[in-house]
């Protein structure tokens, strides 16, 4: 959706912004997930690091959700 469509109640800059940001937590969970397995779980994930990848996700299920009420 960030990457497609242009989402007309945010900004070029915020839509870019909320991408740039989506990208580095999927990149930041690939490499916990990496370490996880190369660890035989042995490896955990401070809670501190997973509050701001939840917040991003609801940002995006929030976006979702207004962009879905205005084109249906």
């Amino acid at each position: 959706l960030l990457e497609t469509e242009e989402i007309s109640f945010l900004s070029e800059a915020q839509q870019s912004d909320l991408l740039s940001r989506v990208k580095l937590a999927q990149q930041e969970v690939s490499t916990a997930q990496m370490l996880l397995q190369a660890t035989g779980g042995q490896v955990g994930i401070e809670t501190a690091t997973l509050v701001p990848w939840h917040r991003l996700v609801n940002e995006c299920w929030q976006v979702g959700m207004q962009w879905r009420s205005l084109t249906s």
